[in-house]
């Protein structure tokens, strides 16, 4: 003979089995998970000193439903966050690449030129290129030895001239120096007539001018030098001699 079923005991509208109490499965495992929140908070001791140890027990439902209600919802809330593409919202896992502007990107948007990026790469580089501050120290002992090596003897050999400046002195030459050094720029060679950089391969004409390769002859550049005036007057200084 199988199993009489009968109709949940809560009322579900389901049927029942012995085995779950006469409940549904449903309404057996939500049973079972309010008699461990119930077992857990009986045993939940809040001590107000180290003598006295007070056992509070739950035993309202209703209280039990809402706590049991609010850590299934506290599991429903959490989510799987997944690596994505900023660009695109490809998933990426653990092959995305982080940019500098603090994104992830897939292989195709990787490039800050691909994906618009906002890093100002140029600020960075000029900031990496400032003067170190070591550099500051290094003019200050200078100055001072420099000051040193000055310091004479008077006629009097008791007294000794030093032409030391003093610290506020010192740092404003050594900012003023620091300005200088800022305030340098790095020259390149380049032609003349078009602005194509040489390096140490280029070509001085007798005009003064550097030129590259192709505008190196005087008639490439439109050579303003008189070759004619200076051939008449060498010819003359060697007829003279």
């Amino acid at each position: 003979m199988g199993d009489v079923l009968n109709l949940c005991v809560k009322g579900c509208g389901f049927y029942g089995r012995a085995q779950n109490r006469n409940m549904c499965s449903k309404c057996y495992k939500d049973f079972i998970m309010e008699e461990i929140i119930s077992k857990s908070l009986s045993n939940i001791h809040l001590s107000s000193d180290t003598t006295s140890i007070t056992t509070l027990t739950f035993n309202d439902t209703n209280e039990n439903d809402a706590i049991t209600n609010s850590l299934s919802d506290q599991f429903k809330d959490l989510k799987i966050t997944k690596n994505r593409c900023n660009d695109c919202n490809k998933k990426v896992g653990l092959t995305g690449f982080s940019c500098r502007c603090g994104n992830l990107y897939c292989g195709h948007h990787r490039l800050p030129e691909a994906h618009a990026c906002t890093y100002d790469f140029k600020g960075a580089a000029r900031q990496n290129l400032k003067l170190p501050l070591c550099f500051k120290d290094f003019i200050l002992e200078e100055i001072i030895c420099e000051s040193l090596s000055n310091i004479h003897l008077s006629s009097n050999t008791t007294s000794i001239i030093a032409p030391i400046s003093t610290t506020d002195e010192n740092d404003a030459i050594t900012n003023s120096l620091c300005d200088q050094f800022k305030s340098l720029k790095v020259t390149t060679n380049r032609c003349k007539y078009c602005n194509k950089k040489v390096g140490l391969t280029g070509f001085t004409c007798r005009c003064g001018n550097l030129y590259c390769g192709c505008h190196r002859l005087p008639e490439t550049h439109a050579c303003t030098y008189d070759f004619k005036g200076a051939a008449r007057q060498n010819f003359e200084l060697t007829l003279i001699c």
